[in-house]
Order: C-alpha cells, then sequence, then structure tokens
C-alpha cells in the first residue's frame, strides 16, 4: 500500500531542496530521518517534517513498523514566486525573486 503527502510552498528554492530530495529517494525511512536530522542544508529541515508527518499518519491507519517502510516517489517543484526589489544607484531598481517549493512524497510498506 501507498500512502502520499505534500508540503507546499516551503520557502526555500527548489535547485536547494531537490539536493535533499535526491539524497533519501529510495531510502527506508528510518535511514532517511537519521540523514535528514543531522543534514546542515537549507531544505532539510522542511523534508525531515514532511517525512516524519507521512510515516505517523501511515503508521496510524494502517499499523506497520517504521523499519517496514521506504520512500517510493519524493520529487519537488516550483512554487509560487514573490517578486521583490531594491533600489540602487542611479535611480535604478534590481528585481529580486523569493522562490518557493512544493514537495510530494510517497511512502510504500516493503514487502
Amino acid at each position: 500500500m501507498e500512502y502520499k503527502g505534500k508540503l507546499n510552498n516551503l520557502r526555500v528554492s527548489p535547485r536547494k531542496v531537490k539536493l535533499i530530495a535526491d539524497m533519501v529517494k529510495s531510502m527506508p525511512v528510518e535511514k532517511a530521518l537519521a540523514i535528514l536530522e543531522f543534514t546542515n542544508k537549507a531544505g532539510a529541515r522542511g523534508v525531515y517534517k514532511l517525512v516524519r508527518s507521512v510515516e505517523s499518519n501511515f503508521k496510524y491507519l494502517n499499523s506497520v513498523k517504521k523499519a517496514d517502510l521506504i520512500i517510493k516517489h519524493i520529487f519537488v517543484t516550483p512554487a509560487p514566486v514573490l517578486k521583490r526589489g531594491k533600489a540602487v544607484s542611479r535611480g535604478r531598481f534590481h528585481r529580486i525573486l523569493r522562490r518557493s517549493s512544493n514537495i510530494n512524497i510517497s511512502l510504500e510498506q516493503r514487502s
């Protein structure tokens, strides 16, 4: 059985979160949580909270052990971009893009 979860509008750019997602793809949940807890990257905390939330929901609904769960799919897509700006010399304006990301994950019970 497969269980899905998503996190929308995480205020970290998709490029940074994708590095973390690729690191834990196709891993057992126990090992992925251990790695994410001590990873010093911008998106690691958001991915950790999402994996932990989906894992606890899966366990609650299906009474499965944590050791039997694996991360089947995890992918990151861009969310809406906040457009900001900064005044610079000669009356000009430089645009600053505040990117955010959506994360989708699905866990599966190991057979």
